[in-house]
């Protein structure tokens, strides 16, 4: 499977926590962002030559090669479940994610104290 998007983080994010390739088409705000991550990270494409939001009209034949291009290359299924994984053990009980809070919450505790 594959995921067809705005290039949204939300999006992005959701895609990568359930390990599902991405071709984003950002169409405004921070979607350019994310979508250069997309690309940059190895998990899917951004088609640039399709424009910013609705700038040029893509006709069907190239939006379905594109997601030809999505389905039929391996290293983004791999490259997705690899950062699925990693996602999934920052986010776990011991995980980077908990850490931080932790620390966060301790940082809280010594500034009321010392008010």
């Amino acid at each position: 499977g594959g995921f067809v998007n705005h290039g949204g983080w939300n999006s992005i994010i959701e895609s990568v926590w359930q390990g599902v390739p991405i071709m984003t088409w950002p169409h405004h705000g921070d979607q350019k962002i994310t979508s250069e991550a997309v690309r940059m990270s190895g998990v899917g494409i951004w088609p640039q030559e399709w424009g910013w939001g609705t700038q040029e009209v893509v006709k069907a034949k190239e939006i379905a090669n594109r997601i030809k291009e999505l389905m039929g290359n391996e290293s983004f299924r791999v490259k997705v479940a690899e950062m699925k994984e990693a996602a999934r053990r920052a986010a776990g009980v011991g995980g980077s994610c908990e850490a931080i809070v932790q620390r966060q919450i301790e940082e809280w505790k010594k500034n009321a104290q010392s008010t």
